[in-house]
């Protein structure tokens, strides 16, 4: 059975732009777009104040403020397991998640997940959750092109 989207929520689009094996870290891409009626002029601004929350491995929360126009942040996000003297073999894993609190309110999210690496691949495999949207991430070695 197909999950009920929602016209009032919050969707994030969280795309990798780089892994750092060495530092054990890879930075997101965020975007934010508020929707129906939490939202202005079809998502590009908040009606009330929006705080986008994150996972542990997530440095930091996400603020943007009622009426201003969202703009894309870069989050760092740190991995575990894996070692880089694995290579090429090495792999790491983290969560990504995120809940969405606007004017102080939890509302529903979705998240739209996505890899601009060259270098690594992922594997995202859902997370059930209460509070938002949450993916595991496994990060590998991408594999030369022929």
């Amino acid at each position: 059975m197909a999950a009920v989207l929602r016209a009032d929520r919050v969707d994030v689009e969280a795309t990798v732009q780089r892994v750092d094996a060495a530092a054990r870290e890879l930075v997101l891409r965020v975007r934010v777009i508020p929707r129906g009626t939490l939202g202005e002029e079809g998502g590009i601004a908040p009606v009330s104040d929006l705080t986008l929350q994150t996972t542990e491995a997530t440095l930091g929360d996400l603020a943007y403020k009622a009426h201003e126009r969202l703009a894309t942040k870069d989050v760092q996000t740190a991995m575990t397991g894996g070692s880089i003297s694995d290579y090429p073999f090495d792999t790491y894993e983290t969560d990504v998640g995120f809940g969405a609190l606007v004017g102080g309110r939890e509302v529903p999210v979705r998240m739209l997940f996505s890899n601009n690496g060259t270098l690594f691949a992922t594997d995202a495999t859902p997370v059930p959750s209460r509070r938002g949207a949450v993916v595991a991430l496994e990060v590998f070695r991408s594999e030369p092109s022929a």
